[in-house]
């Protein structure tokens, strides 16, 4: 890629951020500081479609099924219900995994926009979960 390609970059609707401040904001979800407890379930609840059945995307880099919520990714990962959602622009990649029943959020923020925020937090919570005696928290 050209450097001169790379220019300004920025999330959708000129939002940015940073690690703290991304754990915060991850800290007054757990907390229902931020939206209530109802909210969240809404929000993390499978879109159901016209047919009955529930919105499946496919599957994200780390090779999860990817059902559509209301602003995030549901997947199950090795019995354990994650929420996530991910984005990449020219030369960066972030990823957000919340594992909701075990109270574990992994944030990734990369400078590289092939898929490698999503493979690595994935990684990371499949390290976790296997570091607790858990096992892993494959698909």
């Amino acid at each position: 890629m050209r450097l001169d390609m790379i220019g300004n970059r920025y999330a959708a609707g000129f939002l940015t951020s940073n690690l703290q401040d991304l754990e915060r904001w991850d800290r007054s979800l757990r907390d229902h500081r931020l939206l209530r407890e109802e909210t969240q379930r809404v929000m993390w609840r499978p879109i159901t479609i016209a047919d009955g059945g529930i919105a499946v995307l496919g599957k994200d880099d780390a090779g999860r099924t990817l059902e559509l919520g209301y602003g995030w990714l549901l997947s199950t990962v090795g019995g354990r219900r994650l929420v996530h959602h991910g984005g990449n622009i020219d030369g960066y990649s972030a990823q957000i995994d919340r594992y909701l029943d075990d109270d574990v959020t992994v944030i990734v923020l990369c400078n590289n926009e092939q898929g490698t925020a999503t493979r690595v937090a994935a990684a990371i919570g499949d390290r976790w979960f296997a570091l607790q005696g858990s096992g892993k928290a494959e698909p």
